[in-house]
């Protein structure tokens, strides 16, 4: 191709503004302020043909925008030689005729006197594909923005898609190093997020294992823990900017850890306390919502290790927790004795005949018992493996992302995936930084999943339950409506689950486990003084 080809550049330009900014506000700034940049760099640099010598000539820039909404960029793109087609809202809902108005103009073009080679159609809307199916008719070039919720037939009917992620970072010229969680570490918006007491609660987490084998932590352990935890930089502390804060912050979350300093106050190490007095609530003042009074450690330990002496394999922490904190009261709240986490009070107590099997997502087992059952669960394959599942829950997922483009990822991957939602819901996060930090979070977890299958996971979380920001949810909630989030791609797609496969998608996206968290121990009968009667309809199960 030793010719420029000869381009023509539609831009919807409220579709893209808007994808932008669900991503970042600078980027969609920057796509609305200096078009020229973005322009040349289609001219220039962005290339999707198999020649060294490939040069693009665009000699048609064409601009659709709500003048009542975005008019104030309108300068910015006569400025770049665009010509900006005005298409105000004509409905109360605000649409405007944008597509109408592209669809007609590129039309025109295929009988232009100057044959345009390509067409660059700057949208992330699927109307557009019966246009991109009459462009290849006629043996053009298509290429358009894509991002992660693009419709598959939008996708497959053009030559090229140009990724959101990488137009922000080579068109727009915004690396992800400028956004991403290491740098978003010093930002104020991101002390705000909450992610910084995370990271202080895992390393005081690190700091109690570390206790549990030595009398004390001296500075450069310390150090050593610090530079192998992500995120963490010398400059900022993890958002305190100072060891003193730091640790200071650490012994707020671990009352039982202890900061030995020098008479000039320079830090020394860490120690431990005495083990505090166990926690008992009066009757007076119980727990709310009729739970059980918070027991002793030593009641909570003797139940632990009888019911898991029972059990047939290792069994969740996250179950085992839950079911004492039924039993018990909110141990949660009480700190589990001091400890600070369900897993911390395990260590620290020693308990006989009781381990922890550190494989994703954490089990307890009984050494003796369940040593076969333990064996298997490490000879695993990664959780993200399809190849790990049965073939039948396989072939389904294989289909389903196939037609729907729905990300092909496995249930404990899916899981994951929530679970980093859960943590970050209820702050005030840019959707690419939230992106970047799933991926990571999920990376520690040894579950390799991409940033775009992120962000469509995200943006149907978003679809189903509002702004993040403003809703705190835990994972089940975002199972349930990433759900019915992917029900409705598969209807728009033409697809329908037969009653055979509808158990499978429930699978796959763990929606049995969001709604139905059976009891993790059985009852002991002295335990309950009636038996439901099957025949009373004001009885529960």
């Amino acid at each position: 191709m030793s010719e420029k080809i000869r381009s023509a550049l539609f831009v919807d330009f409220d579709n893209i503004f808007s994808s932008l900014g669900y991503r970042q506000s600078k980027a969609a700034k920057e796509f609305a302020c200096n078009p020229l940049r973005w322009v040349r760099w289609f001219e220039e640099q962005a290339s999707w043909y198999d020649d060294s010598n490939f040069q693009r000539k665009i000699l048609v820039r064409r601009c659709y925008m709500n003048p009542a909404r975005f008019g104030e960029y309108r300068t910015y793109f006569t400025r770049a030689a665009f010509s900006v087609i005005d298409c105000p809202s004509l409905t109360g809902a605000g649409k405007n005729s944008a597509d109408i108005h592209m669809v007609l103009d590129i039309v025109d073009m295929l009988e232009h006197k100057t044959k345009f080679g390509e067409f660059i159609i700057l949208s992330t809307d699927a109307d557009f594909t019966p246009v991109l199916t009459r462009l290849r008719s006629h043996d053009r070039h298509t290429a358009v923005m894509a991002d992660e919720m693009t419709a598959a037939a939008f996708k497959s009917a053009c030559d090229h898609i140009i990724n959101l992620d990488d137009f922000i970072e080579h068109g727009l010229g915004i690396p992800e190093s400028n956004s991403c969680p290491d740098a978003f570490l010093q930002s104020s918006q991101f002390k705000s997020a909450g992610i910084i007491f995370a990271s202080i609660r895992q390393l005081s987490q690190e700091i109690d294992r570390a206790l549990a084998t030595s009398e004390r932590i001296t500075y450069e352990w310390l150090m050593t823990i610090l530079k192998n935890m992500h995120g963490f930089t010398g400059s900022s502390w993890f958002g305190t900017n100072s060891m003193k804060a730091l640790i200071e912050k650490v012994t707020e979350i671990d009352p039982t850890i202890e900061a030995v300093f020098a008479p000039q106050g320079k830090f020394e190490s860490l120690i431990r306390k005495a083990k505090p007095c166990v926690i008992v609530t009066t009757a007076k003042e119980g727990p709310p919502n009729g739970q059980a009074a918070p027991g002793r450690a030593e009641d909570v330990i003797s139940y632990l290790r009888n019911q898991l002496s029972k059990a047939p394999e290792p069994i969740l922490m996250s179950k085992v927790s839950q079911e004492l904190i039924r039993k018990f009261g909110d141990l949660a709240a009480q700190g589990w004795f001091g400890a600070g986490t369900f897993k911390s009070f395990v260590v620290r107590q020693h308990i006989e005949d009781v381990e922890i099997l550190d494989v994703p997502p954490g089990y307890l087992m009984c050494p003796g018992r369940h040593a076969d059952s333990a064996r298997d669960l490490r000879s695993r394959v990664p959780a993200n493996d399809l190849n790990s599942l049965r073939p039948d829950l396989q072939l389904f997922i294989e289909r389903i992302s196939g037609v729907t483009g729905i990300p092909k990822l496995s249930p404990t991957a899916m899981k994951a995936v929530y679970d980093s939602i859960a943590r970050i819901s209820g702050h005030d996060v840019e959707f690419n930084d939230i992106t970047m930090y799933i991926r990571d979070d999920c990376k520690e977890k040894s579950i390799q999943v991409g940033r775009a299958n992120c962000a469509f996971i995200l943006r149907a979380v978003i679809n189903r339950h509002g702004d993040i920001a403003k809703v705190v949810l835990n994972p089940s909630e975002i199972a349930i409506g990433v759900c019915g989030a992917f029900r409705d791609i598969l209807s728009g797609s033409g697809l329908k689950l037969s009653d055979q496969e509808q158990p499978l998608f429930d699978e796959w996206l763990g929606l049995e486990a969001a709604i139905t968290l059976p009891p993790l121990f059985e009852v002991a009968e002295d335990e309950t003084s009636a038996k439901a009667d099957p025949d009373c309809g004001d009885c529960q199960p």
